[in-house]
């Protein structure tokens, strides 16, 4: 049974980073994709603070399963309401950016 238990552990554990590096990475690409729209005259659309802003509230809506009804897990605390960041990240981020993108690649900026 503790064999199994830290294998829990070990999984967990790289799970967790591999969440972390994943999120840098999003981060990055989200910086360059902002310098890109920007030289194309769109501003703001992916802005950092915000693209961290919805990534923190996903989540914290992958993660509030672990507490069922609870708001703690350790030194996490998740907010009350129902999130409205728990729908597919991919198909959200495409949302927000898409149809600017697809403007300024055409030139209407309008």
């Amino acid at each position: 049974m503790e064999e199994h238990r830290l294998e829990a552990a070990d999984r967990a554990e790289k799970a967790a980073r591999d969440v972390a590096e994943a999120l840098k990475e999003f981060r990055l690409r989200s910086a360059d994709a902002v310098g890109l729209l920007r030289a194309l005259g769109v501003n703001n659309v992916l802005a950092l603070d915000e693209t961290d802003h919805r990534m923190s509230w996903r989540l914290t809506a992958a993660l509030k399963p672990l507490t069922g009804f609870g708001r703690r897990f350790g030194q996490i605390v998740f907010p009350e309401a129902r999130s409205p960041y728990d729908q597919p990240w991919r198909a959200e981020e495409q949302a927000i950016a898409g149809r600017y993108i697809s403007k300024a690649l055409k030139g209407d900026l309008q």
